[in-house]
């Protein structure tokens, strides 16, 4: 199949000589709604999609599988608490979205981030800090800080 030229012969916008009226050219306009179709001068099998995620009917999305995998996904659920259960306290982002995690309040914080669970890194004793899926947060305190997570 060969993807249909683009028709660099016309020129994308046109004007009528009797109203001085600028608009869009139809040939242009039938060569973006082609594209918009899948640009291709012949058919396609639409399932035609070896080795691809989504390659069999029903499925509509066709990326590889590492494609698909690192897809950004956003979530605007609600806001929720979270309960520190004794010092050292060590939250991990099991959720498949990045959170923001809100530390106020408490009384001898530390804070530190690892990606891994090997190596912390020092934080602010407060603050808003965006962990994303698999990443941890190590909370030491004295008296018990209010955490709070975002989902993003």
């Amino acid at each position: 199949m060969a993807f249909l030229p683009v028709p660099t012969y016309a020129d994308p916008v046109v004007v009528d000589e009797k109203t001085g009226k600028s608009s869009f050219s139809p040939v242009w306009l039938d060569w973006f709604l082609k594209l918009s179709t899948g640009g291709l001068a012949g058919t396609v099998d639409h399932n035609a999609t070896t080795n691809l995620q989504g390659g069999s009917p029903g499925s509509y999305y066709h990326l590889t599988a590492a494609e698909h995998a690192a897809i950004y996904l956003v979530n605007n659920g609600a806001v929720f608490g979270i309960a520190p259960g004794g010092s050292p306290f060590l939250y991990q982002n099991t959720a498949t979205f990045n959170l923001d995690i809100i530390v106020t309040g408490g009384a001898g914080v530390t804070l530190t981030f690892s990606r891994a669970n090997i190596t912390f890194y020092a934080l602010p004793a407060t603050g808003m800090f965006m962990l994303s899926p698999g990443d941890y947060l190590n909370i030491v305190y004295v008296g018990v800080p209010t955490v709070t997570g975002v989902p993003r």
